[in-house]
């Protein structure tokens, strides 16, 4: 009988686990698409190339510093 119940608790918590309401969701959640392409305007610049694996990007006044996965430290300034 306590084997019986325990299924049963388990099988109710992982279908309520389970439960979601997509309208709710779907309203609360704007669209990717639309937000992306509303902030971009007409395209995205290309502003370094052969950067092997960006990992972060800081900003000190007008200058840029990129690090890579290997420890480089990459410095760029507009012009």
């Amino acid at each position: 009988m306590k084997r019986w119940c325990l299924y049963f608790l388990m099988a109710a918590l992982t279908l309520t686990g389970c439960n979601v309401n997509k309208e709710e969701n779907s309203k609360a959640q704007p669209s990717p698409d639309k937000e992306v392409s509303e902030t971009l305007g007409e395209g995205p610049e290309v502003l370094l190339t052969n950067v092997i694996a960006p990992w972060s990007i800081q900003k000190n006044g007008d200058t840029m510093y990129v690090s890579e996965r290997t420890g480089t430290i990459v410095q760029w300034e507009r012009g």
